[in-house]
């Protein structure tokens, strides 16, 4: 099970009481005269009472909602449901859905925002081409180790599953995907083409956590909780695993690959020189690899 997830902030609502509140709230069908309608709501407050988790040095309070309606459109009616973990820190009350291009649009109608603007606004971590690139030569030079804080917390990059982008053309999208990635030579030879990547799938070591896969897009954060090893499987439902996962991603792992890649950016560990060499040394790779397959069938065929 997984599912793309974007972060907003809210800037009316100031506690986490408030915000339950509205969300919980009965939300009134869309008008009959629309082209796509909205109707027939159910939000329900997954935990009793609010939870906490200590991340990233401070006390997080949360709970999370099940929503589900129906969208009717020329006629046809299709089910529509989905979670928001909805979390109160030291800034903001914020909220983490499983949507992503009618997210605003839905926590605006839950949330009975119907008129004004800039309630809710985007809360997300940006996520660039160059910074892929980045994470995909971290683990192709074996360079796993990410700092944390505090220091009694380990990071590390595990596995590189998959990636996608354009290729320089504008033309061609192309995915790669699979446990050894890395060493597909489709996959050598797209590094090389492409200069728009926008997704990696990678797995993470974390502490007391022995795998987190994400996806990371630009824009959306994934986590496979199926792939998840660690302390929250023990939790007593599905529901506090799955908050507690995007909570980390958001709140600490992201927040430490990015500040690393700033890092090494500020460091010149990762520049434009480093990333030629990188691409040089991905060509030289192919064409070992293109040769040794070369040798092979030349072996065969004497």
């Amino acid at each position: 099970m997984a599912a793309a997830t974007t972060r907003w902030k809210d800037t009316t609502v100031k506690s986490l009481k408030q915000a339950l509140t509205k969300l919980t709230t009965h939300v009134k069908d869309d008008d009959q005269a629309h082209k796509i309608v909205w109707k027939n709501w159910s939000q329900d407050k997954v935990f009793e009472q609010n939870q906490k988790i200590k991340l990233n040095g401070d006390e997080v309070e949360y709970n999370m909602i099940r929503f589900n309606f129906d969208q009717f459109t020329m006629g046809t009616v299709v089910k529509k449901e989905g979670f928001i973990i909805v979390y109160q820190d030291v800034t903001a009350i914020s909220y983490i859905i499983n949507q992503n291009t009618i997210a605003l649009k839905l926590l605006r109608k839950i949330m009975g925002y119907t008129t004004g603007k800039g309630q809710i606004e985007k809360n997300v971590i940006e996520l660039s081409n160059d910074f892929f690139t980045w994470l995909i030569y971290r683990v192709y030079e074996s360079n796993s180790n990410i700092e944390a804080s505090p220091e009694s917390k380990s990071l590390s990059l595990d596995t590189i599953k998959g990636f996608k982008g354009a290729t320089d053309d504008m033309q061609t999208k192309v995915s790669a995907n699979g446990e050894t990635v890395m060493n597909i030579i489709s996959t050598l030879s797209f590094l090389l083409e492409s200069r728009n990547l926008s997704q990696v799938k990678i797995d993470l070591i974390y502490t007391e956590h022995k795998n987190i896969s994400l996806q990371l897009n630009q824009g959306t954060i994934t986590t496979f909780f199926d792939d998840y090893i660690g302390e929250f499987e023990h939790e007593e439902n599905s529901e506090n695993t799955i908050a507690k996962l995007y909570l980390t991603t958001y709140l600490e792992l992201v927040p430490y690959l990015t500040q690393e890649y700033f890092s090494d950016k500020e460091n010149d560990l990762w520049n434009a020189t480093v990333h030629k060499s990188f691409l040089k040394s991905v060509a030289a790779k192919l064409t070992e690899k293109v040769n040794e397959k070369l040798q092979s069938i030349q072996t065969e065929d004497d």
